[in-house]
């Protein structure tokens, strides 16, 4: 009986941490996106100057045939809504591993496996769009900047 009452303790206790840890992971990933979002609207993050001219063309374009306002919005809700994508995959993963740990059926193991390498790549493929997001709007950016410039110098 005493047995497994500690077997019991340690399985809660387990179980707690990784409710925790997937807690605090969520709340990680969603301060460090609000974060990293104030520094970019700041201008606070630098690029390389060939990322600016990959994206620079298409940028262009957007803000021609949009509006700097349009442009930026879209910009901005891309970056917002891939963070959150980004936010959503981790809770999954997260999920799925609490659910290993729960799970004895070797077949549902297998399968959780399989899923979390699935999702896992789903998060690099979404970890990549977001740093494309992100290079695309400090290009926007940039490109404003170096307008305002313009604008400036031919009026002096």
């Amino acid at each position: 009986m005493n047995v497994y009452n500690s077997q019991a303790v340690m399985k809660n206790t387990i179980q707690l941490y990784v409710i925790w840890y997937s807690y605090i992971t969520y709340i990680h990933d969603i301060v460090f996106a609000v974060y990293y979002i104030y520094m970019i609207v700041r201008g606070e993050l630098q690029m390389d100057i060939s990322v600016y001219e990959y994206h620079y063309k298409e940028i262009k374009n957007l803000v021609n045939t949009l509006g700097v306002d349009e442009a930026d919005d879209l910009l901005k809700k891309e970056l917002s809504h891939i963070s959150k994508a980004v936010m959503h995959t981790r809770e999954k993963i997260s999920n799925m591993k609490h659910t290993i740990n729960s799970t004895t059926n070797s077949d549902e193991l297998l399968h959780l496996k399989y899923d979390i390498e699935d999702t896992t790549n789903l998060l690099n493929t979404l970890l990549g769009n977001l740093k494309t997001a992100d290079e695309r709007y400090l290009c926007f950016e940039k490109y404003l900047a170096n307008l305002q410039n313009f604008w400036e110098n031919s009026l002096d």
